[in-house]
């Protein structure tokens, strides 16, 4: 079925379509037998990987790995039953990926055949609605091949639209009393009012779910922690401190990473830096402090994870990074 999918694309049929071929590594170690390769798609090597029953990590591991290190873009690709998206093996894939994973079908066969072009059909993992308390659930559509963002030689293809945490703020944007309320927090925040901030956490928990102010930790270092990422986030001191913007780094290894009632916070600081300001990460100060509180808490789930939705409210960057960590987990 993939072969004659990827048939229908002059590029693909020309550079040539296999099954099961043999491929070796450029230096001679290693190699795979992907399901389909063709030689070249959306302009690289591509390997399509078949996914309809279980296996472990490490052999997925290995796989894109290989690809990865050999110029091959590697897709993966599942059957018709959306019910198998549950499945750890699948869960291990798309939570890699994007929080995406293709399939074909008898239905996307039949409208890529009218088509007279690739189709295929799109799974994406995204925030469900405001009512169903941003839990995460499916969106499924019959892309075509140019709805996709395939990547260069060796990457893995991507979704051509904002991603999970995006979609998870803009969610929040547009409902009033959600971003209403994230504004205020962020304003109680710069004058370290933990009273008030505990206030509006709680509305805000009441209606999208999580734990109560009250549980996260000493209210005093929470407001400061949460002030110092409220910081990194707007991009505008929103904690109350004398240290100005331009010396971040010191903002964050003072205020946050080194009090130690407040370095359970790490792992939330990671997520929110990587995705807003990645530079902090590479600062060699903020890097040691980081390691050594992640060696402190060891295996221990992170506080930002066990606060529920009400946490990706007010921080939406990171929100997949807790879903992979919490899938990983098993929680």
């Amino acid at each position: 079925m993939i072969c004659e999918n990827l048939a229908l694309d002059p590029e693909a049929e020309k550079a040539g379509i296999a099954q099961e071929r043999y491929t070796k590594g450029m230096d001679g170690t290693g190699y795979a037998f992907p399901d389909v390769f063709a030689a070249s798609w959306c302009g690289a090597p591509t390997a399509f990987e078949i996914q309809l029953a279980t296996t472990q990590l490490p052999n997925i591991v290995r796989r894109e790995d290989f690809y990865a290190a050999n110029g091959i873009r590697l897709v993966w690709i599942i059957g018709s039953s959306e019910g198998q998206l549950e499945r750890r093996t699948f869960k291990d894939i798309y939570l890699r990926n994007d929080g995406q994973i293709l399939g074909l079908d008898g239905d996307v066969m039949a409208a890529a055949r009218k088509a007279s072009a690739p189709l295929f059909r799109l799974y994406r993992l995204l925030p469900g609605p405001i009512s169903k308390r941003l839990a995460p659930e499916w969106k499924t559509k019959i892309v075509s091949a140019d709805e996709l963002n395939w990547g260069a030689a060796g990457s893995r293809p991507r979704s051509v639209h904002f991603g999970y945490d995006a979609y998870a703020d803009q969610l929040v944007e547009k409902d009033t009393a959600l971003a209403n309320a994230r504004q205020r927090f962020y304003a109680v925040l710069a004058d370290s009012d933990h009273v008030e901030a505990g206030l509006i956490w709680n509305e805000v928990a009441e209606n999208v779910g999580g734990i109560r102010w009250e549980a996260l930790a000493s209210p005093y270092d929470v407001v400061r922690a949460f002030g110092v990422l409220a910081t990194i986030r707007k991009n505008e001191i929103t904690v109350k401190t004398k240290i100005g913007l331009s010396d971040l780094p010191h903002l964050v290894n003072s205020m946050l990473l080194e009090p130690a009632d407040r370095r359970c916070w790490t792992h939330a600081f990671k997520l929110l830096a990587g995705a807003v300001r990645p530079e902090l990460l590479t600062v060699e100060s903020v890097a040691q402090k980081c390691r050594r509180n992640d060696s402190e808490h060891g295996a221990g789930s992170p506080p930002d994870l066990s606060a529920g939705q009400v946490f990706n409210v007010f921080f939406p960057e990171g929100a997949f990074g807790r879903l992979q960590r919490q899938s990983a987990e098993g929680t």
